[in-house]
């Protein structure tokens, strides 16, 4: 049993020149609030807050 998890963690270890999980884990998160934020802001141009509305 011992050798079957030493053997599954073994080669999850980082090459060299490989990205940490923790800057992966950090790039991925920052992008994911940038675009929460880019995606409440309206569009440059866009009028759509005069605009009428028709129902």
């Amino acid at each position: 049993m011992t050798e079957s998890i030493v053997d599954a963690v073994a080669p999850s270890v980082a090459a060299p020149g490989a990205v940490s999980p923790r800057k992966v884990f950090w790039a991925t998160w920052f992008g994911w609030m940038l675009d929460g934020f880019d995606s409440s802001m309206p569009l440059a141009g866009s009028n759509s807050l005069n605009a009428p509305t028709r129902m």
